[in-house]
């Protein structure tokens, strides 16, 4: 194949997702690395999300991309320069994720060592203490799900397909339950121990690695320093500050047949629920979340305005599509599904909104906590 030396983006997006269905179709890789190898150089990271972004657009499941998605990194590692901590500005977003893969990395560093040394009975403590030190990790993956994705999806049409790396982040949360379960068991031997061990630094690693030569730079690119600064705040969320999500209107009142509330009122109200809702409109746009003290599942300012499936893993996007399907078409008007969450039981509602006139007007959904109320038992009266 002829490939110019100054190619276009859509180009480049085209060439690179031939590339990817070659992988897909598993044409020897030699031959199809050098069918396109002129490409590669001259790769961007945005191109790298058009092409995935596109393919899942196309209707191309996202474990099938997870499977090529590896090879595609490693043909790219060499032709995309790294993000490094001196990229980005101290204390900035950026910075602060960059910082959190540095720890992340010099943790499982520091384990190597003591896995190297262990003499095979101490393998599962290790093991386990190492979980409980990476379990913080965990802030840095729901920052980028409920902060940087949306901001980059409002940018640019292309980070729509934001699927695969949520795809990556579960693939990973997944990992460490199971691996967590095994090292409890007495009967998991040294063995199969250091196989998951092994497994684990790949999987971080890995995700470590397309992060700094794909997400970092890109955002680099798009975003402007009060961007930035928008996304540090919502952040800090996540670092334990609670969020001032009342705005008051002077003047102005919620008036309806049942009373009336300032909108001060109303906004404290909804924050004092024990119950977290989200309301997706008509169009499947987020529109609106509260923000009770003891939240149970993220949510961040800059995911209003999202279509709701770009909220939800892939994994989800079935169960999301057929919800919202069912309540449009009168099919039902309610869904509810229990989950355990950090030992707790979590009811999670859905319920359609309509008008007076019977029209669809969208989704509240609702979710609590209902271990102790589950628990209660004969009265307590005033």
């Amino acid at each position: 194949m002829n490939i110019k030396e100054n190619t276009t983006a859509q180009e480049r997006i085209i060439y690179l997702r031939e590339y990817i269905i070659g992988l897909m179709e598993d044409r020897k890789r030699a031959e199809l690395y050098k069918e396109y190898s002129a490409i590669f150089p001259q790769l961007e990271p945005q191109d790298v999300f058009g092409a995935f972004s596109g393919l899942m657009k196309d209707g191309v499941q996202v474990n099938d991309l997870l499977d090529v998605l590896g090879k595609v990194i490693k043909v790219l590692s060499g032709n995309l320069p790294h993000s490094i901590l001196d990229d980005f500005p101290e204390g900035s977003f950026l910075y602060t994720l960059m910082q959190e893969n540095l720890d992340a990395a010099m943790l499982l560093e520091r384990y190597k060592a003591k896995f190297r040394d262990d003499d095979n009975l101490n393998t599962a403590k290790l093991l386990t203490q190492l979980l409980e030190e990476l379990n913080g990790y965990e802030k840095h993956l729901l920052k980028k799900e409920n902060i940087l994705f949306p901001f980059m999806e409002k940018k640019d049409a292309i980070y729509e397909g934001f699927g695969i790396m949520w795809a990556l982040h579960d693939e990973l949360r997944g990992f460490l339950k199971a691996v967590k379960k095994r090292a409890a068991d007495p009967e998991t031997d040294a063995d199969e121990l250091y196989k998951l061990i092994g497994q684990l630094y790949f999987l971080v690693f890995g995700l470590i690695e397309k992060e700094e030569i794909l997400m970092f730079p890109a955002a680099a690119k798009f975003f402007d320093e009060k961007e930035f600064e928008d996304m540090l705040q919502q952040a800090a969320e996540y670092d334990g500050t609670v969020l001032d999500t009342v705005s008051d209107f002077p003047g102005l009142e919620f008036d309806s047949p049942t009373g009336k509330l300032t909108f001060e009122q109303l906004g404290l109200i909804l924050n004092a629920l024990p119950v977290d809702i989200s309301y997706v409109d008509e169009n499947n746009i987020l529109r609106y979340f509260n923000s009770p003290p003891e939240r149970i599942f993220h949510r961040s300012p800059a995911s209003v305005g999202r279509n709701v499936r770009n909220c939800h893993p892939p994994k989800s996007y079935d169960a999301v599509d057929k919800i919202i399907e069912d309540f449009r078409s009168g099919a039902s008007n309610r869904e509810s599904f229990r989950i355990r969450l950090k030992g707790r039981l979590i009811l999670i509602e859905y319920y359609a909104i309509k008008d007076s006139h019977g029209n669809y007007r969208g989704v509240l959904e609702a979710s609590r906590d209902i271990t102790d109320i589950r628990e209660l038992e004969g009265e307590k009266r005033l």
